[in-house]
């Protein structure tokens, strides 16, 4: 076998027929070696260009028909540059285009319509009536279905690459030479056919021998090349006519390779589907900078794997020894293994092994070759296989290798029975996750910090839930959930920072003040283990069984406020912070106290807005009587402008209360001189005369007030006397004033805390596209919950356990449905530890362990 090399234009190769055997890889050009190609021609203008070598071998010694050994890949471009060229000359009003019998046949044998297709893109007769403006790869490819007269065409990886580089050869000309410059599309062409010539190489091949001859020759000229991958050597060694069977005749042999080729494509399709490949266990999973590497090799990584596994080494063994071993390319170190004539059967057997789990999402399964149908609960493999491959790439120390760990679960899946392989799944994830603690104790200790464990919990129990359920809604969206935009958080459900918007001001605090403190029972007393608040909170820390209140003050789960609120902020102040439990329960304690205290005081407002509008002034005594400690806790500015405000009517109460009430000395002077005028009142300052600047009256005003709630029903007349009427409906106004800037505070500030809360039972799974929308963000959960659902029927990705978070369906009550209050809190919690410790908790029968307390 010789080779004689000359050089030969691109014109004076078009009249030829060339075929790319099925033992070559198919078109595998990008966009970015188009461009080069063209740029590199356009700026060497004036001289040779030459493409390198074209190994050729001659068909049945014919002169026009040649196999193409090496070369194919510009062979093929300039082929498609060409057409992209014809196309554009086209466009012109004038569409003259120069030479137009020059023609060349160029098909890839493992592609039946390969000749067709390229003949439609270099004919401009095809495409003379698609505008620029809708080129792209798919109207070319609609256009060429219409072409295709005579049955249908399948799409393939090499046409979607012939497309991509014919839409890139009108795009890269058009941009370097301009619309209408006809006269230099023409000069491009010229120089395209006449001045860049290719190496001529044919092969004087044993006719004997001729195949096995060229992949010989294929193999030398192409070893250690860079353009060739370890899954092509591979494949030209799988192929060789020598490692099939000698005893084949030669057309045997040809329809052998024929068949490997179509399989080889097929599989390298498959593995182009985004879906697919983001389950297939690999090196830089769900990274967008993964393209450049032959998806196929994966497989035959797998493959040494096995090799290594079957011969009681393992995948933590194998990886130490790859580390070393990773200097040799792929194909020096599956070489060894190639000898085995059940390799390619090995290969095809991994590649049907990954589709039968990848399409094992528990939906319908056929037993055998019976009609018999078993329903998909709780097996979803794919489901659960590709959590597995997430945790690992996220936990793994060796992170080029986390995928053979993944792909060892695969493998050893496999080995067992079908009804093995559900339980070993779970206790692989319960390993993973888990070890050997409790899963509940593990879930109720997750908070926010916690990052990955609050991610991994979350996206586990959404998975547990798609597994349990039938049809085609149980396959969990991976390759949306690792798309490289999102970046998954953990979202509180109820924000942590958020102002309730209230029109309804009153209404809804009141609502709200109502839902903390539902399940009291007295006035002044709470049993603590009724309140849903602590048993949450107990819930989280394990003492769903403890009767009484952490706050020790007498141990019988009964609180009185009016006696203990200062022995709860003192508790509060001695506990340090590793008591983070008791700390918690105090605060939240102190929180409802408030609670219960504004309720009691939006029922006074509300009773004082029906007095101010009416005449009786003895239902607003006795109104004032009842609520003494209510009246007499507002702000002291009010006081003051009260007395700024009723002047006389408070001097006349004050004269009258002052022979029946023991003030002290000191505050009966103030009094006095407050009634005669040397104490006044400005702009609700108090001035003194004689004194420069204002004076600190509060204390002595407060008391002066005080003395007239307290003694209002002993003032003679007021219950009759009308001019006394503007100083009721002033201390009411006031009061009002005071109880509205306190609730607005509670909500401002205090609301939040109680509502605070940075464990799983108020985290769902959101991705920054759209949490980081405006509509959603740090929203108050009505308003939140209404975005994300609308966010869902745009077609956002979004969990399927969020939206049952956002959709509320953990509520018991109606009324509680529009908050993310503690009762959803506590049924979301214990919905997630039963749900995922049933699923994971397996017995030998098949069913779950269910053992959770719900206190």
């Amino acid at each position: 076998m010789s080779i004689e090399l000359y050089y030969k234009s691109v014109k004076e190769i078009l009249h030829f027929h060339f075929i790319v055997p099925s033992y070559q890889r198919g078109y595998r050009w990008g966009s970015k070696q188009v461009e080069q190609l063209i740029d590199d021609i356009y700026k060497e203008q004036g001289k040779k260009y030459y493409l390198q070598p074209l190994v050729i071998s001659n068909v049945a010694n014919s002169e026009l028909k040649w196999n193409v050994i090496d070369g194919q890949q510009r062979l093929t471009t300039i082929f498609i540059i060409i057409g992209a060229l014809n196309y554009l000359i086209s466009q012109d009003p004038g569409k003259t285009i120069h030479d137009p019998n020059l023609t060349m046949t160029l098909e890839y044998e493992s592609r039946t319509s390969s000749a067709i297709f390229l003949s439609f893109l270099t004919d401009y007769k095809n495409l003379a009536d698609l505008p620029m403006e809708v080129l792209n790869q798919e109207c070319l490819w609609e256009t060429f279905k219409l072409y295709k007269i005579g049955g249908d065409v399948e799409k393939n990886l090499d046409f979607e690459y012939m497309l991509d580089a014919f839409c890139t050869s009108v795009n890269i000309v058009n941009e370097l030479l301009g619309k209408s410059e006809l006269n230099n599309l023409i000069v491009l062409k010229q120089r395209l056919l006449n001045e860049c010539v290719f190496i001529w190489c044919p092969i004087n091949a044993n006719e004997n021998d001729k195949r096995n001859s060229e992949i010989t020759q294929f193999s030398k000229i192409n070893m250690g090349k860079i353009e060739l991958t370890d899954a092509e050597l591979i494949k030209a060694e799988i192929m060789n006519p020598s490692r099939l069977n000698n005893e084949l005749e030669r057309n045997e042999i040809k329809e052998k390779q024929f068949a490997i080729s179509e399989v080889w494509y097929s599989m390298e399709n498959e593995l182009r589907k985004p879906d697919f490949w983001a389950f297939v266990p690999h090196e830089g999973q769900y990274s967008i900078e993964n393209h450049s590497r032959s998806r196929i090799d994966v497989l035959f990584e797998y493959l040494l794997l096995e090799n290594e596994l079957e011969h009681r080494g393992g995948v933590n063994s194998y990886i130490e020894k790859l580390s070393s071993l990773y200097k040799y390319s792929l194909f020096a170190r599956v070489q060894q293994l190639l000898d085995n004539d059940n390799t390619w059967g090995k290969i095809r057997d991994i590649f049907e092994q990954l589709k039968e789990l990848y399409e094992s999402d528990g939906r319908t399964q056929i037993e055998d070759d019976k009609s018999k149908h078993t329903a998909g609960k709780d097996a979803s493999i794919y489901n659960l296989l590709s959590f597995i491959t997430l945790y690992q790439q996220k936990k793994g120390e060796n992170k080029s290798f986390f995928y053979l760990k993944s792909y060892e679960t695969f493998y050893r899946l496999l080995k067992r029975d079908r009804d093995e392989r559900i339980p070993y799944i779970k206790s692989k994830i319960r390993e993973m996750m888990y070890g050997e603690e409790n899963i509940e104790d593990k879930i109720k200790r997750i908070r926010y910090g916690k990052r990955d464990e609050l991610r991994e919990t979350l996206l586990l129990y959404n998975l547990v839930i798609l597994s349990k359920t039938t049809g085609i809604g149980n396959r969990y969206n991976f390759l949306e959930h690792n798309n490289i935009k999102r970046e998954w958080t953990r979202e509180h459900i109820f924000p942590q920072n958020t102002r309730i918007s209230l029109k309804n001001t009153l209404k809804a605090q009141k609502d709200l003040l109502h839902l903390f403190t539902s399940n009291l029972d007295v006035k002044d007393n709470i049993v603590l283990k009724n309140e849903m608040i602590f048993k949450y909170i107990n819930y989280l820390y394990g003492k769903e069984n403890l009767s009484y209140s952490p706050v020790n003050l007498d141990n019988s789960g009964i609180i009185n406020w009016t006696n203990d609120e200062e022995a709860i902020e003192l508790f509060i102040k001695q506990k340090n912070d590793e008591d983070e439990y008791e700390k918690e329960y105090a605060k939240k304690l102190m929180l409802i106290q408030k609670s219960i205290n504004l309720l009691s005081k939006i029922k006074v407002l509300e009773k004082n807005n029906g007095l101010i509008y009416g005449k009786n002034q003895e239902a607003v005594i006795k109104h004032i009587t009842t609520n003494n400690d209510i009246f007499k806790s507002i702000d002291v500015e009010k006081i003051i402008s009260l007395f700024e405000k009723e002047r006389e009517n408070c001097i006349r109460v004050l004269k009258e209360l002052l022979p029946n009430i023991q003030f002290t000395d000191f505050i009966t002077g103030y009094v006095d001189k407050y009634m005669n005028g040397s104490i006044f009142i400005m702009n609700s300052k108090v001035y003194e005369e004689g004194q420069e600047g204002i004076i600190n009256f509060n204390r002595i005003f407060t008391r002066m007030y005080e003395a007239i709630i307290d003694n209002i029903e002993s003032i003679n007349n007021i219950k009759t006397c009308a001019h006394y009427l503007p100083l009721l409906k002033e201390i009411l106004t006031l009061v009002n004033q005071s109880i509205e800037v306190e609730v607005s505070r509670f909500f401002k500030d205090d609301f939040n805390y109680l509502m605070s809360d940075n464990s799983i039972g108020n985290m769902a799974l959101l991705d920054n596209i759209v949490n980081g929308s405006e509509s959603v963000g740090n929203k108050p959960f009505n308003k939140k919950k209404d975005a994300i659902f609308k966010k869902m029927k745009s077609g956002e990705f979004i969990p399927l356990a969020t939206i049952l978070a956002f959709t509320n369906v953990y509520a018991k009550k109606r009324f509680t449905n529009e908050y993310w209050m503690f009762e959803s809190r506590y049924e979301y919690v214990y919905d997630i530890i039963s749900t995922i410790k049933d699923f994971l908790e397996y017995n030998k029968d098949g069913k779950g362990k269910r053992n959770v307390n719900k206190g």
